[in-house]
């Protein structure tokens, strides 16, 4: 008895270490905001309240990680609206925006001052069909951007990101960039360089580069809607009779 009582204290003491080196490593101002990978095409989209990106401890601080990969699509693919209409990936208000600018095959990263008025971040020529990570770190008028772990874009604004507290949308209904988009994860607080470049390292390959495109979707999908169709055709005569 007195044995078994000691072995439960060991295991209680323990799994009370596990615990506290848990607490002490986990990070409790980062976020997964969206997990694995989908391509988004057509009227996908996913919404993620505000209530998952908390506020800084200090000013309007915070960082913002995306994965992506845009596909290499003809300029006559079905895209629903003009070549020089941005497509959607991240709607955040401005804190921030992601957009795909379909004619400039750019990555445009917008940042509120105002309700309705944005500094841009342009990355221009953007590569497809591989898997790309971009960090923005805001830091009040501090704006830096980083791709795949190296700082792209630095700039000291004017007027500190107008951080919105409302709902942020991933991808948009009629409006997509018909390419794939992976983890995102938002930290209240500013990744430093080194640790942004470890976040790439240990990431990178973390997506297969064998995907389907957007045609091959759009294929699969009708050709499963029509089979879909065709067996609700039959249970309804299966009924009937």
């Amino acid at each position: 008895m007195e044995k078994n009582k000691k072995i439960a204290i060991i295991v209680i003491g323990i799994l009370l270490v596990i615990l506290l080196v848990y607490l002490y490593f986990y990070d409790f101002k980062h976020i997964n905001l969206y997990k694995g990978y989908d391509l988004f095409y057509e009227d996908k989209v996913v919404y993620v309240g505000s209530e998952n990106m908390k506020e800084s401890d200090e000013g309007i601080q915070y960082s913002f990680s995306i994965w992506l990969r845009t596909n290499n699509l003809p300029g006559n693919s079905i895209w629903n609206t003009k070549d020089d209409i941005p497509k959607t990936i991240v709607y955040n208000n401005g804190s921030p925006n992601i957009l795909y600018l379909r004619k400039e095959n750019s990555i445009r990263i917008e940042i509120a001052y105002n309700e309705n008025d944005y500094y841009n971040f342009d990355l221009e020529d953007f590569e497809t069909q591989i898997w790309s990570n971009i960090i923005v770190t805001v830091d009040n008028k501090n704006i830096n951007i980083y791709k795949n772990g190296l700082l792209e874009k630095s700039k000291i604004i004017n007027n500190s990101n107008l951080k919105n507290y409302k709902m942020m949308s991933i991808g948009e209904n009629g409006n997509n960039f018909n390419g794939y988009i992976g983890s995102i994860d938002y930290y209240s607080y500013i990744l430093k360089p080194n640790k942004i470049l470890k976040l790439y390292l240990k990431n990178k390959n973390k997506y297969p580069n064998n995907l389907m495109n957007y045609e091959q979707y759009v294929f699969l999908d009708k050709e499963k809607k029509e089979k879909e169709k065709i067996q609700l055709s039959t249970d309804i005569k299966n009924f009937i009779i």
